[in-house]
């Protein structure tokens, strides 16, 4: 299985250079901060196709089939955030069950394989989310760049084609950004961390000293070791 699809690529062939530049930028947008706004991810994706499977169930346009497209993917939508941790416990539980069929095909206890990897995928949330957005992000820009670079040479450049003679190579380039953009995401973290720190320091800077010591005596809410683990 070629992490780069030729076939798509034959199929998405002679696609406008806007919807290409569109594609990669939606990328990249994805590969940079897929952990700092998943919220909006989460919500987007889970309105859109709740939205879409509303309207495919009614045959005829008109009020009802408006009405159900727009209730479905509203309720979804609403519902996104206290689903994705869900979502993240069966993408997990199946990945880990995959890959426990190709490394230990003997071991016949898919359940327990399940929820571990379920279990593991909720305490690694943070990471889990990083990993997805840095992995769907890559695959995105990385087949609009080839018909970016399709559409520029006046469809004398065949990427599907191209795409299938490379497919060793793509498959390990993938595989490197996808690793480079979590640890991109996680850097990025860090320094708007520190960012809201030295603003704070700033501000602290026009406080008079009464002021400096009324704020240290008022409470802070404690986050508990499984929050700052999860993260949300």
């Amino acid at each position: 299985m070629n992490l780069i699809a030729s076939d798509i690529l034959t199929e998405a062939q002679g696609l406008s250079l806007p919807l290409s530049i569109l594609g990669a930028v939606i990328g990249i947008l994805l590969w940079l901060f897929g952990w700092r706004w998943h919220r909006f991810w989460v919500v987007f994706i889970t309105t859109s196709l709740a939205g879409l499977l509303g309207l495919s169930h009614h045959s005829a346009i008109g009020p009802r089939m408006i009405a159900a497209g727009i209730l479905f993917a509203v309720s979804a939508g609403m519902l996104a955030m206290d689903l994705s941790r869900l979502f993240a416990f069966g993408v997990a539980g199946s990945t880990l069950w995959m890959v426990s069929q190709q490394v230990l095909p003997n071991f016949r206890e898919p359940l327990i394989v399940f929820l571990i990897g379920g279990i593991v995928g909720i305490l690694l949330y943070r990471l889990q989310i990083r990993l997805l957005t840095s992995f769907v992000g890559t695959l995105i820009a990385a087949h609009s760049v080839l018909l970016i670079v399709e559409a520029a040479s006046n469809e004398q450049f065949e990427p599907g084609p191209w795409a299938a003679a490379n497919s060793l190579g793509l498959d390990i380039a993938v595989v490197g950004l996808t690793l480079l953009g979590i640890a991109v995401q996680g850097q990025f973290e860090v320094w708007l961390d520190g960012a809201a720190n030295r603003k704070r320091s700033r501000l602290m800077n026009y406080l008079t000293d009464a002021e400096r010591e009324q704020l240290k005596h008022l409470p802070q809410k404690p986050k508990s070791w499984f929050a700052s683990l999860v993260g949300s």
